[in-house]
C-alpha cells in the first residue's frame, strides 16, 4: 500500500478515465473513416461540395458523421487535458525523491509537447526519465533500468501517425494538384490514408496503455519504497535526506 491513499485513489481514477478517452477517440476514429470510405464508394461527387447528394443513403451517412465527429472533438480534447494532467502529477511527485534524475520542472513534462521541433524529442526523453526514477528495482534516489523496447514502439507509432496525418491534410486540402480533378483525386487518397491512420492509432493507443499502467505501478511502487525508508515524521512521498 502507497503512503497515500489519496493520490493513489486519484492517480488510479485518473489513468482510468486516460485510457476510456483514448479508446473511445481511437474508435470514434475508425468509425468516421469507414463512414468517410463508405461515401466515398457509394457517391462519385463525394468529394464535390458542389455536387448533390447521389442517394438517401449517401446523405443519411453525412448526417451521421456530424455528432460523431463532434463526439470525437470532446473525447479527444479531454483525453489529451487528462493524459497531460496524469504526466504531470507522476513528474511532481516524483520530483520529492529524484529531483536529480526527473525534468528540470514538472511543468516542463508537459509544456514539452508544445514546442516545435524539441516535441519530436523531448517528451520521449521526459517519460523515459519518469521510468529510470520510478523502477522499484532500484534505491531511491539511484537511476534505475530504462523501459527497454516499449516506449521505443510507442513514440515511434506516435510519429508515424503525425506524419501520416499531415501527408493526409495536406492531400485532403489539394496542396501541389494541378486542377480540379487531381484535388479530388489527392482527397480520395486521403480517405485511404485517413483509414490507415485510424489502425495505426488502435495499435498506438494499446501501446499507450501498456506503458502507462506500467509506469503507474512502478511509480505507486516507488512512494511505497519512499515511505518504508522515510524517517518519523518524514512529510509523505519525501525520501530523508
Amino acid at each position: 500500500m502507497t503512503s497515500d491513499l489519496v493520490y493513489e485513489t486519484k492517480l488510479r481514477g485518473l489513468t482510468k478515465w486516460v485510457f476510456g478517452a483514448f479508446i473511445a477517440g481511437a474508435v470514434l476514429s475508425l468509425g468516421l473513416s469507414g463512414l468517410e470510405l463508405a461515401g466515398q464508394t457509394l457517391d462519385p461527387n463525394w468529394h464535390d461540395v458542389d455536387a448533390p447528394y447521389a442517394d438517401a443513403t449517401v446523405e443519411s451517412i453525412v448526417f451521421a458523421q456530424a455528432p460523431l465527429v463532434v463526439a470525437f472533438f470532446l473525447v479527444y480534447v479531454f483525453g489529451i487535458v487528462a493524459f497531460l494532467k496524469w504526466q504531470y502529477r507522476v513528474a511532481k511527485r516524483t520530483r520529492t525523491y529524484a529531483d536529480h534524475i526527473a525534468d528540470k520542472t514538472p511543468a516542463w513534462t508537459v509544456g514539452w509537447w508544445f514546442v516545435p521541433f524539441a516535441n519530436l524529442v523531448m517528451p520521449y526523453r521526459v517519460i523515459s526519465r519518469l521510468f529510470v526514477a520510478n523502477d522499484p528495482g532500484a534505491a531511491v534516489g539511484e537511476r534505475g533500468e530504462a523501459p527497454g523496447k516499449l516506449l521505443g514502439v510507442y513514440w515511434t507509432l506516435w510519429l508515424f501517425s503525425n506524419y501520416l496525418s499531415n501527408v493526409s491534410f495536406k492531400l485532403y486540402m489539394g496542396k501541389g494538384a494541378s486542377d480540379y480533378d487531381a484535388a479530388i483525386r489527392r482527397a480520395e487518397v486521403s480517405t485511404w490514408m485517413d483509414l490507415a491512420i485510424s489502425v495505426v492509432d488502435i495499435v498506438l493507443v494499446v501501446v499507450t496503455v501498456r506503458w502507462m499502467a506500467r509506469l503507474r505501478d512502478w511509480h505507486l511502487a516507488k512512494l511505497d519504497q519512499v515511505a518504508s525508508q522515510a524517517a518519523p515524521g518524514d512529510p509523505p512521498g519525501i525520501r530523508p535526506i
